[in-house]
This record gives structure tokens, sequence and C-alpha cells, in this order.
């Protein structure tokens, strides 16, 4: 198949990071593949290297705010290319009205990476997506049962479910990583970009609460800084112990040698950081955001805490450090088990393939 991707823009972040490996997949299964980002990317941009160089990348040059003459090339490349599917995420949605219209022999899809309503944006986002999926041109995709019902309820129609999936990790683990393993009992690490609905400032002060009390732990903090203001709250607390390490390029290496993925988000869709916490058994400590809810077998594979609060991550920490080493070495060997079973990009890329083949034939 000729298959597009289009992307608002490839920056750090979790569907960007999807998009890109499940575009090496499918071109790793047979596929033309060619991805499109609606912005250009900047210097700063890490994950641009990790697209294979078969993979087609064509970048817009949109503008802030909505920018007509982004959409217009968006479908004139469209109309020249004449791909089998065109397969769209997050703001770029609303960039293929025209090409929805005039190709049609082109099948749409579109993959809600948060939870529905909170990815609209706004209500005219919201207005605009409720046109685009009435119509049946488009079909959208969830990537958690919890949104299955969201979804109808908000749009009337019944998703595709497809979970999301990461790439297998197979690297040895480095002398430099050990290091910050030293003179600690736990090792913890937290993965995502500085904002609010990662709710970071009660991360770092259950951390410091742990750490006052005498427990011998380490949390080093991985992300771009999206909010400066909450980065500077954040950094009243950064010691020996709780460390900022800045953006990474290969996060798993760090995931790798910690015990477990510090997780207090209040809104999330199903996050790459999690599935690829699992892949190399770091056991997912989680608040009950979005889709982390359908990801953890309480005890068996991560824990989830009842609520946001920080008493209650508090106290989901303190559970996990009470296990003994065998119990803590089971989770982690069922973490990875579940991702071989479930997550695995292999498994996503070919649940996508079967969609787009069944739009396709009904087309």
């Amino acid at each position: 198949m000729k298959i597009v991707e289009v992307i608002p823009k490839l920056i750090s972040g979790g569907a960007e990071k999807f998009v890109i490996d499940l575009s090496n997949e499918l071109y790793r299964q047979g596929h033309d593949v060619t991805l499109v980002s609606l912005y250009d990317t900047d210097q700063s941009c890490i994950l641009e290297s990790a697209l294979s160089e078969n993979v087609k990348k064509i970048f817009l040059h949109k503008h802030l705010g909505f920018d007509w003459k982004c959409m217009w090339t968006l479908f004139q490349f469209i109309r020249k290319e004449r791909p089998d599917v065109v397969h769209v995420h997050v703001g770029a949605i609303r960039y293929v009205m025209p090409a929805l219209v005039w190709m049609r022999k082109t099948s749409f899809f579109a993959t809600i990476h948060n939870e529905p309503a909170y990815e609209a944006f706004s209500k005219v986002g919201l207005y605009i997506r409720k046109i685009l999926f009435a119509f049946r041109r488009m079909t959208p995709v969830v990537i958690s049962d919890l949104f299955v019902d969201t979804f109808v309820k908000l749009y009337h129609r019944t998703p595709v479910m497809i979970y999301n999936g990461a790439v297998e990790y197979d690297k040895e683990v480095s002398d430099e990583m050990r290091q910050y393993r030293e003179n600690v009992d736990f090792l913890f690490v937290h993965v995502g970009r500085v904002q609010k609905a990662k709710n970071q400032l009660a991360l770092v002060k259950t951390f410091s609460r742990l750490i006052e009390e005498g427990r011998k732990v380490k949390l080093l903090i991985i992300g771009r800084v999206e909010e400066s203001d909450l980065f500077s709250q954040l950094s009243k607390y950064f010691n020996d112990n709780i460390l900022y390490l800045g953006e990474k390029t290969d996060v798993r290496s760090y995931m790798q040698i910690s015990d477990a993925l510090c997780m207090t988000s209040t809104v999330e869709g199903m996050p790459i950081s999690v599935i690829e916490g699992m892949s190399v058994g770091c056991v997912p400590l989680v608040t009950p955001a979005g889709g982390c809810v359908d990801m953890i077998d309480q005890e068996v594979d991560g824990l989830l805490s009842p609520d946001f609060g920080e008493e209650s991550y508090y106290q989901l920490l303190q559970q996990y450090m009470g296990y003994d080493q065998e119990k803590r070495n089971r989770m982690s060997q069922s973490a990875m088990i579940k991702f071989q079973d479930r997550y695995s990009m292999k498994i996503c890329a070919e649940n996508y393939l079967s969609a787009f083949e069944l739009s396709r034939h009904k087309s």
C-alpha cells in the first residue's frame, strides 16, 4: 500500500514518537510510506534522526495559527501522490478536509491520541471533528478500550480500537548508566514533557518527602521543558537524588537501569513511555489517567494509584518499595511479557494494516 502519515510537527512527544516508529514498521512490512509534517522542524528536534531513511519525509512550512496555504499544499500533495491511505494525527485532522471531499478512492484514518474531548482542544475543534466523523469519510481510531464509550457518546460513532505500540529494545546496559544506581536502594525514572498535565510538581514533592524520611531513593526526570514557570518551581526540588537530565534520544537506556517508571499525569492517552518502560521491565507506577487504567494489572505488572493526590502516590511508592525482590522481579517479567503480547510495534502496525485493508475493500 501507499501510505501517508500526517502530523503537525516532529517534536519530542508520545504521539510523535509513535508516528515515527509506526512509519518505520509499515515500511519494514513492505509498504510505501511518506511522513508529512505540517511545521518545519528546528535544530532542537531529536526525533527526526530516528526516522528510517527509506521513509520519505515532507515539510509543509506551516505558520502559527490556522494556515489555509498549508491546507492547500497538503491537498495538492495528496492529489499528486494518490495514496491508498492517509493517516492523520492530533491537530493535523482539519488540514485534510479538502482531500476528504475530492480524493474518493483514498481511505482516511485519524488516530485520537488522548481522551477524545481533551484532544479536540476547543469548541471549534470539536465541531470540526463532529463534521468529519459524521460523514464517515474518515475512520477514527482510539488507543484504549476506555475511550471507545467516550468517543461514541461524543461523536455518535463507533471507532476502531488499536493499542499503541513501541519497537523492541535490545541494547546492553552501559557502565555510564550504572553510575545512577550507586548508593541507592531504589532508582526511579520519569519521562515526560514539563507541563501541567504531567503533574510533576506532585512527583518531586513526593520524592522530597521520601528523601527527608531517610529513604535511599533517586529520581531521574527526562523530558523537554514546555512550561518555563513550572520548571522554575520544579528546579527548587532538584538535588543529588532528584535529577533533571533534560531531553534524551534514548530514554530506554535509563528505564533499563531503573526499578520503576513514575507517572503522575492528570491527563493521558496511552503513554508511549509506559509501553517503552514495560518493554525493558521497568515497572510502571502510574495515576489513573486516561488509558493507563487499561494498561495495568494491579500488583501483577504495575501499580495504579486510586486517585491523583500526593498522599495516594506516596503510599503507592511505599507499597512498591515494601515488596521483596522476588515480587518486584515477577512484576518486571510480567510487564515485559505484556509488552510482547500486546504492545509491540509489530502487532500495532499489523492491526493498522488490517484496518487499512478493510477500509480499502469497503471503498
